[in-house]
């Protein structure tokens, strides 16, 4: 069954008691048998959190502004978003293929997750809550995105086949037939990539422009996790049946050592600054942490039960995601409500000079002044004066696109005049307020936007009429 991740329900947000995030970052754990992720503050090596997921979480894809952390829990067919501001999830509702690898593109709107059982990258946009698949082959294991997002490679274990994505236009545009590739990395600068061949206990070398062969080293025994690290003078190298890891210089292609870990590690990641390296030992219930200065262990940490950790799992403390208040006016003469963040507008409208009549209600609400994960955009359209001479603010690009079509006389303003979330099923997070729009159905159009519900009723006792989703008519969620 081809997957469809058209809405994404706030069924399972499950609040958890942790710290405030320090200015470290943070190693994501997937633990396949205990259903949870640990979350690990690099700074002290210690776990701050354990974040209940679906069954068996084996992939994981973190959000390059470290803000959102994405799960796939095979087992589950489920997908989970982890809050790493607030350290909560929820996930999917829609049945999912055997969701294994994942990644997420730099452009936060993507992510690709390999299908297990269906033998496709499903491309999620978040942007627009909808999803491409596609076809590469049979259980498709690993997934990976060069730095510039172009290019999306993937391996299938039991293909034996290497297959490279155009992000462009999400097609496959070359396959390489390798022997059991598991793990992959690519090169920062995104000319090589690097895969473990599980069968042969070897690590081939691509050239990323032609797809030729550069090298093949021998590591040890079933390499199952690569990263190359953020110089791109070494690629860290977690040999499942070795227990240990090969370093690989990349100017020469040899393994300059090998450092012992727990057992079977898989998982393998690298800190921005590039001091640390952090690997899930499956079979040990723990994480190693390598100081790349000596290459040697410095720290062991128990976390949950099989941590696999497939993916970049390593991410920068999350910032505070932008926000700007959102100040409501409101003209006496037209009978209209108007409402902007922008500082230049309100000086001008608080002035009283150059435009005329428009005074504060006294109203306000926060957006997001830049995208965040899940996030939708909101335009702003101008309606001419023959249609209501006022302003319109689609709640996502359908709505914005099919407004534009249904309305072509309408002036749009900006695409991404600012930032909110879409209700799921008419619902906002914990952390969110619902916004509510009534719409004046007069001629002269004219649409009221607040997070006040009384306000709201008072406008539609008024004969004003609600619009929204769910039994609260909810448009928009705002930040709280």
């Amino acid at each position: 069954m081809r997957a469809r991740l058209l809405a994404l329900a706030v069924l399972t947000a499950l609040l958890l008691a942790a710290g405030t995030a320090s200015a470290a970052p943070f190693a994501y754990i997937t633990n396949a048998g205990s259903n949870s992720v640990s979350v690990i503050d690099t700074s002290t090596n210690s776990v701050v959190a354990t974040i209940a997921v679906g069954n068996y979480p084996v992939g994981l894809a973190v959000d390059p502004m470290g803000t959102l952390v994405y799960v796939a829990n095979v087992d589950g067919r489920s997908l989970s978003f982890i809050d790493a501001r607030a350290r909560w999830n929820f996930m999917s509702s829609e049945y999912l293929d055997k969701p294994a690898g994942i990644a997420a593109h730099p452009d936060r709107t993507r992510v690709y997750m390999a299908m297990h059982t269906s033998g496709e990258i499903l491309v999620l946009d978040l942007s627009a809550s909808s999803s491409t698949a596609i076809n590469v082959g049979p259980s498709p294991f690993d997934v990976a995105i060069d730095r510039a997002g172009l290019r999306v490679y993937v391996t299938g274990s039991t293909s034996n086949r290497f297959t490279v994505i155009d992000a462009g236009t999400n097609s496959v545009i070359a396959t390489l037939p390798l022997d059991s590739p598991a793990g992959l990395a690519v090169h920062p600068s995104g000319t090589l990539v690097y895969v473990g061949n599980a069968s042969t206990n070897t690590v081939t070398v691509i050239d990323a422009a032609d797809l030729s062969v550069v090298a093949t080293i021998p590591v040890g025994r079933a390499p199952a996790g690569l990263v190359c690290s953020q110089d791109g003078t070494r690629v860290y190298v977690a040999n499942a049946e070795s227990n240990n890891v090969s370093i690989v210089d990349t100017r020469t292609n040899r393994v300059v050592t090998t450092v012992p870990v727990g057992v079977y590690p898989t998982g393998i990641d690298v800190t921005a600054d590039g001091t640390r390296v952090y690997v899930a030992n499956t079979d040990s219930d723990t994480v190693s942490v390598i100081d790349v200065a000596n290459n040697a262990v410095i720290a062991t940490i128990p976390v949950g039960h099989s941590p696999f950790a497939r993916g970049r799992f390593v991410a920068p403390a999350p910032e505070a995601a932008p926000t700007a208040t959102v100040v409501e006016y409101y003209h006496a003469q037209f009978d209209h409500y108007f409402i902007t963040w922008l500082p230049s507008e309100i000086a001008i409208l608080d002035a009283g000079t150059q435009i005329r009549g428009w005074t504060r209600t006294g109203l306000t609400f926060l957006a997001n002044s830049a995208p965040e994960p899940l996030s939708s955009p909101v335009c702003r359209y101008y309606i001419p004066p023959a249609l209501g001479n006022s302003h319109f603010f689609g709640r996502g690009a359908v709505e914005c696109a099919e407004t534009g079509a249904r309305h072509p006389s309408f002036v749009l303003e900006s695409p991404t005049f600012m930032h909110m979330f879409l209700p799921l099923y008419g619902m906002c997070r914990y952390d969110q307020v619902p916004v509510f729009r009534v719409f004046s159905n007069r001629p002269d159009a004219n649409h009221r936007y607040t997070i006040d519900q009384s306000v709201r009723d008072e406008m539609v006792a008024r004969g004003w009429l609600a619009e929204g989703e769910g039994p609260g008519k909810v448009v928009m969620c705002a930040p709280r």
